[in-house]
């Protein structure tokens, strides 16, 4: 999430430049962009004390469409809507994703995420979370992994 979030980041910086650069005065518009982009992520469930613990890591390279919506020539917000394949450092099992994050302006350096992951070995994990970008932290507010 790291990664993606840097990357995210500087990509959203510059396109959004350019795109409000074009526009006239007052403009309210939302655009949309798609990006192929690495990303790795953590996988959290909840233990039998009910304290989130870290079970997995999952990487690979999908792909991330970025919305962005503006209103008066200024960001309001962008989201981060990503899908594909990752795989898990454990198992190699192949995980789909559909992952959704938030992320408010002006931007704070903290955003939620929220993933859902189905695996072709029968897991199946759901997480969300909040990641400080300061300090490249992410902290799991709620796991749901059935099965588990």
């Amino acid at each position: 999430m790291k990664t993606k979030a840097l990357f995210a980041v500087c990509l959203l910086s510059g396109i959004g430049l350019t795109q409000l650069s074009a526009q006239k005065p007052d403009v309210t518009k939302t655009f949309s962009y798609t990006v192929e982009q690495g990303y790795w992520s953590p996988v959290y469930c909840q233990n039998d004390q009910g304290a989130f613990v870290m079970i997995d890591e999952i990487t690979g390279t999908i792909t991330s469409r970025v919305v962005v919506h503006y209103e008066n020539n200024q960001y309001q917000w962008y989201m981060l809507q990503w899908s594909g394949e990752l795989m898990s450092s454990v198992n190699q099992e192949v995980f789909r994703i559909h992952e959704s994050d938030r992320i408010d302006i002006p931007d704070s350096g903290v955003y939620t995420y929220h993933f859902n992951l189905v695996g072709n070995m029968g897991s199946h994990y759901i997480n969300f979370g909040i990641l400080n970008m300061d300090d490249w932290t992410i902290v799991c507010t709620k796991s749901v992994c059935p099965g588990k």
